[in-house]
């Protein structure tokens, strides 16, 4: 069974013999002190007579430090509790002062032209990971958009809709410390095509930070399942739909509504705080507290920094000035005078040194005019082909195309790619030995490549491209380069990039080959599998989208985008090629 559905249905589930034997060990008087009580142990707790104290933290994480959320099953404690409550009034200077402080950033990064944003008419919709348990349902079924489609309808009525992701809730995924950056982005990906087929339009990428949206004076609402911004919006003037329920509810003192209690997170290190919850008619302990804690001490204990850490470092100059007088200034200057060192001059490089590498780029436009190229992948019917035969034609190679040297052949591409910072980080060492008659870096790749190996980089014959961020390209028909030297548009595979190359050097026929766009096996030409837990799914289905855009365009200009193996998932034409290429 899939670990993360184990955890999902632990949590609601645990088998009886399992929770008796927990509790024939446990005292009659005993008290439960638990961080996130699960369902079950709460009523396995309430049958017994058994009371507890959970403890969380606060989905109000707007202020200085982190507040915890307490709630006790005993009226007595839950009472004591209610005494040391923070009281309303403190929330709202939290949030006035947050809000004051990223105003005042708003306007100086407008004013030096450095950012602007604008949020009016907006509907930004907060999502949570998949896995958080803020989502899960008794049945052990995750909520998930789709599920309030009529609501969200309503909702988006004459709205611009964002989406927004909100990190807070990883600390609770049961795939926690699994999904960096590019993960993360392909969740949200995810999400977002998700609310576009409910809606019909397209839902583009929040760009702010959750803080930066709820402390705009911007007419702008937010909606979610149950993420705790929509808890924390109201204290900003912000309207907030929770489609679902919180993961946390608060007690309301206005409403008199039942739920956890606020306590400042430097109070419950206190012993005299336990203390005036747990006996308070005895002696008070000798020492009431330790002294004062530093800021943000919560979120450095619990490393629970959520869309906090942004509100400190986005366009922050102390970050910067720090790493200029603490060495970084001396280190970007020995850096500079290294590169200038390193830079041949006119009277000694035969190599044109005065070409950027846009005008190397531009030198590559239409050379190969009326001319056949084959754009070659790794995918397992690579190895349907007579690869020692494509090496000796026009022919572009990506990744670890290297691995062919497993059969014994000589690999000596006249074109070579890499497009992305983690496949040159893996294998940096055999791409920089491959000796091709051309090399295209993307600009990712090519400053590791810089760093890593600066005198081969400088030897080699290296485009590097792709510096300029440009749209995705199943994002729209247009998006597909007529200008390499400008940009190239992603489409989460290398392929698109060569062949977007391809078409700029003017090749009449484009044959791409190895590309299957199946993870459901072994997925290379060469004997590995995928070691990683990487979404494909979503991937593999903009690449296909992709491949119809890149197949409209040569389409639109009279030229051929086909597939020379059987590759039964990739949208293109079959063609049949010679027999000298296909392997005997």
């Amino acid at each position: 069974m899939n670990a993360a559905l184990i955890r999902k249905q632990a949590r609601y589930n645990v088998p009886v013999a399992a929770v008796d034997y927990l509790f024939a060990h446990m005292p009659s008087d005993a008290l439960v002190l638990s961080y996130d009580i699960p369902p079950w142990l709460a009523v396995a707790c309430a049958h017994r007579g058994i009371a507890w104290i959970d403890i969380r933290p606060s989905p109000l994480a707007f202020g200085r430090d982190l507040y915890m959320a307490l709630c006790a099953s005993d009226a007595a404690l839950q009472k004591r509790l209610a005494d040391l409550n923070v009281p309303t009034e403190e929330f709202r200077l939290e949030a006035a002062l947050l809000e004051a402080n990223l105003h005042a950033h708003r306007l100086d990064v407008e004013e030096g032209f450095r950012y602007t944003f604008s949020l009016d008419a907006c509907l930004v919709f907060v999502g949570q990971h998949p896995e958080d348990m803020a989502l899960l349902q008794p049945n052990g079924q995750s909520l998930q958009c789709k599920d309030f489609s009529e609501n969200l309808q309503l909702l988006a009525q004459e709205k611009t809709v964002l989406h927004l992701l909100d990190t807070r809730n990883l600390a609770r995924s049961a795939l926690f410390g699994q999904h960096q950056i590019g993960g993360l982005d392909s969740l949200a990906r995810q999400e977002r095509e998700s609310l576009q087929k409910i809606l019909g339009r397209p839902v583009k990428a929040c760009q702010q930070n959750i803080y930066q949206v709820l402390s705009s004076h911007d007419d702008v609402e937010l909606v979610g399942i149950s993420s705790p911004a929509l808890q924390e919006a109201p204290w900003f003037g912000k309207k907030a739909h929770t489609l679902f329920q919180p993961y946390t509810p608060l007690t309301n003192v206005d409403t008199a509504q039942a739920g956890y209690l606020q306590v400042r997170f430097n109070d419950i290190l206190k012993p005299v705080f336990w203390h005036s919850v747990l006996s308070p008619e005895k002696s008070p302990p000798k020492i009431a507290a330790l002294p004062n804690l530093e800021r943000n001490q919560a979120r450095i204990a619990l490393n629970n920094w959520g869309g906090y850490e942004q509100v400190m470092t986005w366009e922050r100059p102390l970050h910067h000035a720090s790493f200029e007088r603490s060495g970084g200034g001396q280190l970007r200057k020995r850096i500079e005078n290294l590169e200038r060192s390193l830079k041949p001059s006119p009277s000694t490089d035969t190599r044109n040194p005065s070409t950027t590498m846009r005008e190397k780029i531009r030198a590559l436009k239409d050379t190969k005019q009326g001319k056949t190229a084959y754009v070659l992948g790794n995918a397992p019917s690579l190895n349907e082909l007579n690869l020692s035969a494509l090496l000796q034609v026009d022919s572009f190679w990506c990744n670890r195309a290297f691995e062919v040297e497993r059969e014994g052949i000589n690999f000596l591409p006249k074109y070579y790619f890499l497009s992305d910072r983690m496949g040159f980080q893996k294998f940096g060492n055999r791409v920089m030995a491959i000796t091709s008659g051309m090399k295209f870096f993307r600009e990712e790749a090519a400053i590791l490549a810089r760093q890593r190996f600066p005198e081969e980089y400088m030897d080699q014959n290296i485009i590097s491209y792709g510096d300029i961020p440009s749209s995705l390209m199943f994002e729209g028909t247009g998006n597909f380069s007529t200008d390499p030297s400008i940009e190239v548009n992603p489409s989460f595979t290398v392929i698109l990039d060569a062949v977007q190359f391809a078409f700029y050097m003017g090749f009449e026929q484009v044959y791409v080959g190895g590309v299957d766009l199946d993870y459901s096996g072994k997925p290379y030409f060469f004997d590995e599998n995928i070691s990683d837990a990487a979404p494909r799914d979503a991937w593999t289905e903009n690449m296909k989208k992709s491949f119809i855009v890149a197949k409209q365009h040569f389409e639109r200009h009279d030229r051929i985008l086909a597939k020379i193996t059987k590759s039964p998932k990739l949208p293109l034409d079959f063609i049949a090629i010679e027999d000298n290429l296909k392997k005997q």
